[in-house]
C-alpha cells in the first residue's frame, strides 16, 4: 500500500493539473486576439511555460501511478536458483575478502591555527632608476 504522502502528493498534483488547463487555454484564447507584439509574444512565452509544467506534471502523476502498480515502497526479494544463488554468494565472499585490503586513511577532523608574533620589517629600497 502507498505512503500517505505518496497518495497526498498524487492528489495535489491532481488537482494542479486540472487548474492549468483553464489557464493555457485562456492564454491560447489570448493569443489569438489582436495583441501588440510584445504582448502577444509574452502571452506565448507564458503558454508555453504552462505547457511544460503541466507536461512535467503529468509525467510525475505517471510515475508515482507507476510506483504504487510496482508495488512501492516494497521491493521484495527476488527468488532464484541454487545456481545462481551460490554464483551471487561466491562473488560477495571475493568482494569481501578483496574490501578486506584497503582501510581508510586517517584525516584531520579538525584543525587550529595559531598566530605567531609580528615581525616589523623594513621598507624595500627604491632604486634611482625607477
Amino acid at each position: 500500500m502507498p505512503s500517505q504522502k505518496l497518495a497526498d502528493l498524487q492528489t495535489e498534483l491532481d488537482l494542479l493539473i486540472n487548474q492549468i488547463g483553464p489557464e493555457i487555454e485562456g492564454l491560447t484564447d489570448f493569443a489569438r486576439l489582436n495583441l501588440l507584439p510584445a504582448t502577444k509574444a509574452k502571452v506565448l512565452d507564458v503558454t508555453k511555460d504552462s505547457t511544460r509544467r503541466m507536461d512535467c506534471m503529468r509525467a510525475a502523476s505517471k510515475a508515482l501511478i507507476d510506483l504504487v502498480n510496482d508495488g512501492y515502497p516494497d521491493s521484495p526479494i527476488k527468488i532464484v536458483t541454487g545456481d545462481i544463488f551460490n554464483d551471487l554468494q561466491s562473488n560477495v565472499t571475493t568482494l569481501a575478502a578483496a574490501f578486506a585490503k584497503f582501510a581508510p586513511a586517517d584525516e584531520a577532523v579538525a584543525a587550529t591555527i595559531v598566530p605567531g608574533t609580528p615581525v616589523t620589517r623594513p621598507p624595500p629600497e627604491v632604486s634611482a632608476s625607477q
